[in-house]
């Protein structure tokens, strides 16, 4: 298996609507990844600083809370 050199990530918020946690996050003043309508629970991530990766989980935080 070759390794990845991704910048970005999936994820499936399960119960949520991804274009519901686009508008959650875009409220907070961070973008994230657009949704597909065959996985309407998924959002793309894109990897960024490790500034931006901080000011993501840190919204995420919020926002699942």
């Amino acid at each position: 298996m070759k390794p990845t050199h991704a910048n970005m990530f999936m994820i499936d918020w399960k119960t949520r609507p991804a274009r519901d946690m686009q508008a959650a996050f875009r409220k907070e003043g961070v973008e994230i990844g657009r949704s597909w309508a065959i996985w309407p629970t998924v959002s793309r991530i894109a990897v960024g600083s490790a500034e931006e990766m901080k000011t993501f989980c840190t919204t995420l935080g919020k926002i699942i809370a």
